[in-house]
């Protein structure tokens, strides 16, 4: 008799893994070190100070400001009224925070399920330091070909945006606002700030448990599958697949290498960034709680290959070689000078929407 919420083939597919894992310690123990080490000294930086702001914006009204005032040209674009916020955070911040916004704004009531897995199929990308940096600069030896890849899969997200607003119904237009579930606690900034911190702290956990557990996943299956081909091409998917920081990594060092040629180095790479890994959609699913994944599965998938091609036909390009040595340092003066401009505006508009709510709060009692 089979017992009832048994899952026979997953529970198989578990032992299956844990004994893969316990085949190769060492592999496990070098990759375990390995993303230990990236989460912190690139995963923490990057993500947690602006999980923490993004829980504040949502918590003052700051993400519901931005979506009435986008509201018009948001549901003639993508066919709902809410949700602008997110995608502004997600193609600024980068992962998971257009998802986090989605969770906040889903859970306050700001949007409801259908519109917030509408929303998750394109608000999720990666923000501009990591493509035009870590993979432009760091593995290619040029930032012109990490923009490419951001602006890439920044463009695909955004037409996937036009696509669900054309081909699915249109949220219904809310003649009212909706009633405020989201209120400034009484005890003030302190508690808002501890509360946002504590967000913030469990998305950080659940980020790096899943860049750590993929990882070594990652590396475990590229280990097994180097047993039957000498190929690095199925080593790379792999690395794309599971876990997206791996993936760029690793095609750069098969590019610098000479096992593989820049152009599929640099598609590899691409796909990376824009499909983003089964790591990143288990972080998606962890902020995202209740919301049907589907849509963002579907894509991200598309947003991989379509940023793939693209980047792989203008990295192709003359005027995309290595040999942007002046204008890389241009390139990072300037996007440090925006990035600290957009990080202070964003702080100015969270000061200014907290003091309002608190107004609206005592004017209320």
């Amino acid at each position: 008799m089979k017992e009832h919420g048994t899952n026979t083939p997953l529970a198989v597919a578990v032992i299956a893994v844990s004994l893969l894992f316990l085949s190769s310690p060492e592999t496990v123990s070098e990759a375990t070190g390995r993303a230990l080490s990236l989460c912190v000294t690139r995963v923490i930086p990057s993500v947690f100070p602006f999980s923490v702001l993004s829980s504040m914006f949502v918590a003052v009204g700051g993400a519901r400001a931005v979506d009435r005032a986008l509201s018009p040209v948001s549901r003639r674009l993508f066919g709902t009224e809410r949700g602008a916020s997110a995608l502004f955070l997600g193609l600024l911040f980068g992962f998971p925070l257009g998802a986090l916004t989605v969770g906040e704004e889903y859970r306050s009531g700001s949007l409801d399920r259908d519109e917030a897995a509408r929303m998750l199929a394109f608000v999720c990308c990666a923000s501009p330091t990591f493509p035009v940096y870590a993979v432009g600069v760091g593995c290619f030896g040029s930032a012109a070909v990490g923009l490419v890849i951001w602006a890439a899969q920044a463009t695909v997200s955004v037409i996937i945006g036009l696509v669900t607003g054309v081909l699915l119904p249109k949220s219904p237009v809310q003649s009212a606002p909706q009633p405020k579930k989201e209120s400034v606690p009484a005890a003030g900034a302190l508690s808002l700030v501890t509360r946002a911190v504590t967000d913030g702290s469990r998305v950080i956990l659940n980020v790096c448990g899943s860049v750590t557990f993929f990882s070594i996943a990652s590396s475990v299956a590229s280990e097994a599958v180097g047993r039957i081909t000498d190929s690095v091409v199925p080593k790379l998917i792999i690395s794309a697949v599971f876990e997206f920081s791996s993936g760029t990594s690793l095609a750069g060092a098969a590019c610098e290498a000479g096992e593989i040629g820049r152009g599929a180095a640099i598609a590899i790479a691409a796909f990376s960034v824009g499909f983003a890994g089964l790591s990143v959609m288990f972080q998606t699913s962890s902020v995202c709680e209740g919301v049907p994944l589907l849509p963002y599965v579907c894509g991200k998938l598309i947003t991989g290959l379509a940023t793939a091609a693209a980047a792989y036909f203008v990295s192709s390009l003359p005027a995309f070689a290595p040999t942007f040595s002046d204008g890389e340092h241009f390139a990072e003066r300037t996007y440090g000078a925006a990035s600290l401009i957009v990080f202070m505006l964003l702080l100015l508009l969270t000061a200014v929407f907290y003091k309002k709510c608190c107004k609206n709060a005592r004017d209320r009692l």
